[in-house]
């Protein structure tokens, strides 16, 4: 991987939309460059960048010539092509590289690299077949849940399989080739370790986040945590050994499941930014965004560290009306809603944080809207 220091006022591209590129050229211009951005389709990002597009993001031709005079090339989606950045790294500055892509774009390989590592995860297998879903029912146990292997598969993200008879569910996932079997692990907590590796591969580990989720959804993040001091130690390292190991320059993320016994599991690897980690602008004074794009573009990375607690609350559409009403009485929160129309009453419209030097009132204010339970 080539190294380079990008200069203010030249040009850099992204390629994919979504509020997480708004948010990562926004921080771009903050800090003086030109910003050209290639989105799937027409969308509020699009209007603060400096040179904006909209195309086919499967299309080689289409991102090749996206990329012309550019000074460097970020991707911000996670499934984009691999083979495609790989032919476009050899006459466009790529820092991010593609490795890390190719392992978690694809969840068996994903699943073989942390098997690699030595680091615990939930007992999976591959099934090509509904006797293969029954065999390993029998082994793995009950309950185990269904994934596809490639994570771009976005719709039936997953099927629970309880009993024997849920079998039967599989055929959905199995319709389109090879599907994953894992055990189903009943985490008490769910936490989300990021970390940013420098060009001179330099890995930085960055504050714990609690994750809270909801059928999916993410409702909430919290740090700092309430967590043993050798479970964090051994997150820590899991992560720096995961970063160790893959050939990547940028911000990325490991999550971790824990039982209420207290056994800790390895989840997945985020290849990149982490709506989770906007946490960090209020409690570190330093954005992942601007993180993100000091590691790519050669600039020197400060020491983030927490400075005090903080919580990242989810705004979805079904609760916009009650978040108003906190923007009356809560006059320390800080209220951020997002230039897009939601889709449905689950669609995330906005966040809100919330911040104070005391976990215990922190927590007792956000239960209190009885909006959130953390």
């Amino acid at each position: 991987m080539q190294m380079a220091f990008i200069y203010p006022m030249q040009t850099i591209g992204i390629i994919g939309g979504g509020m997480q590129s708004y948010h990562l050229a926004l921080a771009a211009k903050t800090m003086g460059f030109n910003v050209a951005l290639l989105a799937g389709q027409q969308e509020p990002v699009l209007n603060i960048v400096d040179f904006p597009a909209v195309g086919n993001l499967d299309d080689p031709k289409e991102i090749l010539d996206f990329t012309a005079g550019l000074s460097a090339l970020i991707y911000q989606d996670e499934h984009i092509n691999t083979d495609i950045l790989e032919a476009l790294s050899e006459q466009t500055y790529l820092p991010q590289g593609t490795d890390i892509l190719a392992i978690t774009q694809d969840r068996y390989l994903e699943k073989t690299f942390l098997d690699d590592l030595n680091v615990n995860i939930a007992p999976y297998m591959t099934v090509v077949n509904q006797a293969d879903v029954l065999d390993g029912l029998e082994s793995i146990g009950y309950p185990a849940v269904i994934k596809p292997i490639q994570k771009g598969l976005a719709h039936n993200r997953q099927q629970v399989l309880y009993w024997r008879r849920d079998a039967d569910y599989s055929a959905q996932f199995l319709n389109a080739g090879s599907a994953i079997l894992e055990s189903w692990i009943p985490a008490d907590q769910e936490f989300l370790l990021m970390a940013v590796k420098d060009q001179d591969k330099n890995v930085q580990l960055l504050p714990l986040i609690e994750i809270y989720y909801d059928s999916h959804q993410l409702i909430a993040a919290l740090v700092t945590p309430q967590i043993s001091a050798d479970a964090a130690a051994e997150m820590q390292r899991i992560t720096k050994k995961i970063a160790e190991n893959i050939d990547y320059c940028g911000v990325f993320g490991v999550s971790f499941l824990m039982t209420a016994s207290g056994n800790l599991y390895t989840q997945r690897i985020f290849p990149g930014l982490h709506v989770a980690a906007d946490i960090y602008q209020q409690v570190t004074g330093i954005s992942q965004y601007e993180l993100q794009l000091r590691a790519l573009l050669g600039w020197p990375m400060p020491t983030v560290q927490a400075k005090t607690n903080g919580a990242m609350l989810m705004i979805l559409k079904q609760i916009a009306d009650e978040s108003y009403t906190q923007i009356k009485i809560k006059p320390q929160w800080q209220f951020n809603y997002y230039p897009v129309a939601a889709n449905s009453d689950a669609t995330p419209i906005g966040q809100i944080f919330v911040t104070d030097d005391s976990k215990t009132s922190l927590l007792n204010h956000i239960n209190a809207t009885e909006l959130w339970h953390l």
